[in-house]
């Protein structure tokens, strides 16, 4: 099977339909009716090992060796790992109604709090038509050049950091590139101080809430995990 296209998956709760999806048949690598592929994992804790180990490399071997959509199953949890936009595109938009977010989702409410991210129904339905204005088109292609030039900044400095033989830490240049756009483009923070306070401390707390997501049951916020 080839390898397949830069991976933009979706990962979605097992809990609100059957094994078997009417899905478009894509390069023979999925047939109406057939069942989805799962993923072998450990007797009680499934794929979480693996996926803990290596989350990227664990969604990229299954999808090198199954396609563009599988099952694997995390602490009695099942989820379906979905790579393909004909496949995505009944989720997020033609069928979405038939979805709720996951379980993952109502954890990060203690983060996040009750927003769009993480709200459903009616009361989602009210806060993204008054994010619209947010997502105008015309306020995209601003957001573009904003983004663009963050992102030369960083490039400019890994190529100094480059000659002078140092090393990159890439997921803390990715976190604070990410907060950077999201604080000058939807909060319009541009002081230093509130975005240097963010960057010290959203990592921690993404962190935090990344275990109690991947956990398989839901302790009190003050339980360490």
């Amino acid at each position: 099977m080839p390898v397949p296209r830069t991976l933009v998956p979706l990962v979605i709760n097992f809990c609100r339909y059957s094994s078997k999806l009417y899905l478009p048949n894509h390069n023979d690598r999925m047939e109406k009716g057939k069942d989805i592929p799962m993923i072998k994992g450990d007797f009680l804790l499934g794929s979480l090992r693996y996926y803990k180990k290596d989350p990227i490399a664990f969604f990229k071997k299954n999808t090198e060796e199954q396609g563009d959509i599988w099952r694997f199953h995390v602490a009695g949890r099942q989820f379906i790992f979905v790579n393909h936009p004909d496949y995505i595109k009944p989720v997020l938009q033609e069928n979405h109604r038939n979805y709720i977010k996951s379980a993952g989702y109502r954890k990060l409410k203690a983060l996040l709090g009750d927003g769009l991210f993480t709200s459903e129904g009616d009361y989602w339905l009210k806060q993204r038509r008054l994010a619209a204005p947010a997502f105008h088109k015309k306020r995209i292609d601003a957001y573009a050049e904003i983004m663009a030039n963050y992102t030369e900044t960083m490039l400019n400095r890994w190529d100094g950091a480059f000659q002078e033989g140092q090393t990159i830490d890439i997921h803390k240049e990715m976190v604070e590139v990410t907060l950077k756009i999201v604080t000058d483009t939807l909060m319009a923070i541009r002081v230093e101080e509130e975005v240097q306070a963010i960057e010290k401390y959203f990592p921690f707390a993404l962190n935090f809430m990344e275990r109690r997501v991947i956990a398989g049951i839901s302790p009190p916020l003050k339980w360490p995990l």
